[in-house]
């Protein structure tokens, strides 16, 4: 979300434990009881601070949710990805304000197939060419201080600020067409 609207300026978060003891299955088919004694469903409000607001849910307790992985609404429509978009099998769908169902962009841009491990594989080629990451020590430590934040804010119950912003403007090197991630 971060390269997609740039830099989180604030956290608000909230979590639950609805079982203080989870199964766990062992390879040899033993079951372990595990005490749990963190939010194993945690609900987010990030803040933008190019203005939008995104809702995050986090959570080890959905089971039978057909929830999309990524949904972004925008004044005009909105755009969905479901899992497994990471093994390649989700397609981008699309919804106009007007339309009543989902359906595929008009126009879907050209892009790369999607593998695990691409992020790696871009943060590598940029140490071989020389140009900046899109993963670079400035944008981990943003992600560890939106992490950090939304922990105080789970145990506190308050709107937290984030630390640690990323430069606004930043341009993202894989958006200049020059780094071709499937050669």
């Amino acid at each position: 979300m971060v390269n997609l609207v740039g830099p989180v300026s604030a956290v608000t978060a909230s979590g639950y434990t609805p079982d203080l003891e989870r199964l766990f299955r062992d390879e040899d088919g033993s079951v372990t009881n595990i005490e749990v004694n963190v939010a194993t469903s945690c609900g987010l409000l990030l803040e933008f601070e190019s203005g939008p607001r995104a809702s995050l849910l986090l959570s080890y307790d959905l089971f039978l949710s057909d929830a999309p992985t990524l949904e972004i609404i925008g004044d005009e429509g909105a755009l969905m990805v479901r899992e497994p978009l990471y093994r390649g099998q989700g397609p981008v769908l699309h919804r106009a304000r007007t339309d009543q169902n989902w359906s595929l962009p008009p126009d879907p841009p050209s892009a790369q197939p999607w593998r695990r491990g691409i992020g790696v594989l871009e943060f590598v080629r940029s140490i071989g060419t020389g140009r900046r990451s899109r993963l670079d020590a400035v944008f981990a430590l943003h992600a560890l201080a939106v992490m950090e934040a939304a922990k105080v804010s789970l145990e506190t119950g308050r709107r937290m600020p984030v630390s640690c912003g990323l430069p606004t403007g930043r341009p993202d090197p894989m958006l200049d067409g020059s780094d071709d991630l499937a050669a």
